[in-house]
């Protein structure tokens, strides 16, 4: 008898529970924007489709060279390119191009799919003739850096990295895979913003003239920042090969030209630079440094 009358409270209680609720508000769910598969197992939830902007920063079409299908350029990824703002990071990779599509260039990066993209996100390589201890556009790990020429082997050139903070050894790179650099304001090419009483250490990659009749370089800053700049503000790092031991020169350490005192000039190109004020030697190389 006992037991009858729990199995009848056990039913009653979600009965109540269930009237109690029935006096709420109905809310209503809130809507999703990304797509759901299901299969016999498990429901899948996919992230929203998200079209690839081909200018997402508004820039005008480059005074550049000329890009043909085979070339090698460093291009934008996509990645930077759907997240592309000023102030934001911007990572140029070596690539491929494949065709073009209207005034977009396609290009493929290794082990990727084509994409268009404006070229004004684009650094081509310039060809011309390579010179022991000249400065060389040449990819490590894929992205954009800058390196001198040491020798010549083969169908290869052996370069040394000068941008990379330290001293790494020497690397052999196919040719097709460098550009040349000559020290001028020139796509890839390193500048000095002068921005009010600070240097800034740039890298250049693409100018154009806007809609207000100003040019602009789009640049990038420390850790690879997006920022335009006027062509009026940036000043050109000339190649001194005079420079030795002793000398006092302002030094591009974390995006700026800082003080700095050379203590050693390698046959290579590359300076041991000591900064008085922050301590530590660093290894720069031809654009990195200027005479005071």
């Amino acid at each position: 008898m006992i037991a009858r009358g729990l199995s009848v409270l056990l039913v009653l209680i979600p009965l109540a529970g269930c009237d109690a609720g029935s006096d709420l508000p109905n809310v209503a769910e809130p809507a999703v924007s990304s797509r759901v598969e299901s299969n016999d197992s498990n429901d899948v939830v996919l992230p929203p489709h998200r079209a690839l902007p081909t200018n997402p920063l508004g820039l005008p079409y480059p005074e550049t060279e000329s890009m043909a299908q085979g070339d090698r350029v460093y291009a934008v990824v996509r990645q930077s390119l759907l997240d592309a703002a000023l102030g934001k990071t911007l990572v140029l990779r070596l690539s491929r191009v494949v065709g073009r599509e209207g005034e977009q260039v396609l290009v493929r990066q290794p082990s990727g799919v084509p994409y268009a993209i404006h070229p004004a996100y684009v650094v081509p390589l310039r060809r011309g003739r390579f010179r022991r201890r000249g400065s060389v556009l040449a990819p490590r790990g894929g992205r954009m850096t800058h390196a001198v020429v040491r020798t010549f082997r083969r169908k290869k050139i052996v370069v040394q990295y000068t941008d990379v903070g330290l001293r790494l050894g020497q690397q052999a790179i196919a040719r097709n895979q460098l550009g040349t650099l000559t020290g001028a304001l020139q796509a890839g090419g390193f500048a000095i913003h002068e921005d009010g009483p600070l240097r800034r250490h740039v890298t250049l990659v693409s100018k154009g003239t806007h809609r207000d009749g100003k040019v602009r370089w789009l640049v990038l800053s420390y850790g690879s920042v997006a920022t335009l700049v006027e062509h009026e503000r940036l000043r050109r790092l000339p190649r001194t090969r005079r420079l030795k031991a002793g000398d006092d020169v302002l030094v591009a350490w974390r995006g700026l030209m800082t003080p700095g005192v050379i203590r050693k000039v390698e046959p290579s190109g590359l300076m041991s630079v000591k900064r008085p004020r922050f301590g530590g030697l660093t290894i720069a190389g031809p654009g990195m440094v200027l005479l005071r």
